[in-house]
C-alpha cells in the first residue's frame, strides 16, 4: 500500500509553509501537493528541488487562492523547476 498523502491535494486542503521551506513526498504518480503561502508585494522566485536521486518529472505552478495561475515552472533538462513572478 502507499503511504498517506502527506500535503494537501487541493487550493482549499493547502498545507501552511512556515519559513523558507516546504518538504513533502511524492507517494504515487498521481501525487498532487499543495502548499499555502501569503507573500507580500514584490517579486519572487519559487523553486522545486526533489532529491538527488529522484526519477521525477516536476512541475511547479503558483496560484492565487482563488486558482487563477500566476506563474508555472518546469523541468528543462534540471531536476528542479523554478517559477518567478
Amino acid at each position: 500500500p502507499y503511504p498517506p498523502d502527506d500535503r494537501g491535494s487541493t487550493i482549499a486542503t493547502a498545507t501552511a509553509v512556515t519559513g523558507d521551506r516546504a518538504d513533502g513526498v511524492v507517494e504515487q504518480n498521481t501525487d498532487a501537493d499543495f502548499s499555502g503561502i501569503t507573500l507580500a508585494a514584490g517579486g519572487y522566485t519559487l523553486t522545486l528541488q526533489p532529491s538527488a536521486f529522484s526519477n521525477l518529472k516536476s512541475e511547479l505552478q503558483v496560484q492565487r487562492s482563488d486558482g487563477s495561475v500566476v506563474a508555472t515552472g518546469s523541468q528543462s533538462g534540471a531536476l528542479s523547476a523554478t517559477a518567478s513572478f
